[in-house]
């Protein structure tokens, strides 16, 4: 093993001085999840404190990985320390990860390795998907403000031909005259409300998938009349099939935060706004920057903010 290597030689020198285990050794599940790549979030990074710790399990994971390249089925050998060829193939396999343990990755490289895990095993579903970058979550957007008014739900694009619609209240309004209008200008309906919101009636057909269109809100008081207006899209079908397929494949193989983080970017990414806010949630004491730009970024468009 070539000694000039600054990298290699970090990684060595950390795995070859570790102390007691950290956990429950791994399974032969696990191993192989972890050499080919496909484990993410906490249950990776569990995963790979042990593995910094274990001479053992580094054992099974570096042969299991060297294994890859040449198709031999390895069976379980336990040893008391790891090999140097078997350290190089475990560097190779896991990169960075070893000597990360006690220093884990930052949340954001967490979320775009997720991200990058799903694109290699689901390209159909998840083609070119990126998160967000900084400068994207830093982005100001429209104005969810519109004549006055801020109408908060369906904003950009939403799934159910039935939705919700909602907005912030008008000081002394008695009543909320509602309306939606398609791109060719023909009125997908007109309804009264005395409250800040409006289920879309069952007794009408559902909005058709793809339609475009503006809503827009009247608030009527004594101090006269408020409008507001806000566009809006109902997703397409097949649209709406990858969104919830990978909303699926994200929940199955992105759990904890790093995995809600990642949802709400892959919602962002379909305009889903209100189904971003719902994986996202409210961020808590000791949240992430950026989890917390995520839901910042989210607020500012619904209007929440």
């Amino acid at each position: 093993m070539p000694t000039d290597d600054p990298i290699s030689s970090e990684i060595l020198e950390r795995l070859l001085s570790s102390g007691p285990a950290d956990g429950p050794c791994l399974d032969a599940d696990a191993v192989a999840a972890l050499a080919e790549g496909r484990l993410c979030g906490d249950r990776r990074t569990a995963a790979m404190r042990h593995v910094a710790s274990c001479a053992d399990c580094r054992s099974w994971v570096a042969d299991t990985a060297e294994s890859l390249d040449d198709g031999r089925v390895v069976v379980r050998r336990w040893r008391p320390a790891m090999a140097a060829a078997a350290a190089a193939a475990l560097v190779a396999a896991l990169g960075w990860w070893a000597v990360r343990a006690s220093a884990p990755a930052s949340p954001r490289e967490m979320v775009v390795a997720a991200a990058d895990r799903m694109r290699d095993g689901h390209a159909d579903v998840f083609g070119e998907f990126r998160p967000l970058t900084n400068a994207e979550l830093a982005e100001p957007g429209p104005d969810a403000e519109r004549g006055g008014m801020t109408l908060v739900t369906p904003a950009m694009s939403f799934i159910e031909g039935r939705p919700v619609f909602a907005w912030q209240p008008v000081a002394a309004a008695t009543g909320y005259a509602v309306s939606a209008r398609d791109e060719d200008g023909a009125v997908l309906f007109e309804l009264e409300s005395s409250e800040p919101r409006l289920a879309y009636p069952q007794a009408l057909p559902p909005i058709a998938s793809g339609t475009r269109f503006v809503w827009k809100v009247t608030a009527r008081g004594p101090m006269g009349e408020v409008r507001g207006s806000r566009a809006a899209r109902r997703l397409g079908d097949e649209e709406a099939v990858r969104y919830r397929r990978g909303l699926e494949l994200l929940r199955a193989d992105a759990p904890g935060r790093d995995g809600a983080i990642l949802a709400a970017h892959w919602a962002i990414r379909f305009g889903l706004l209100a189904e971003a806010r719902e994986a996202i949630g409210e961020p808590l004491t000791g949240a992430s920057e950026l989890e917390r730009s995520t839901a910042d970024y989210v607020a500012r468009r619904i209007g929440a903010k």
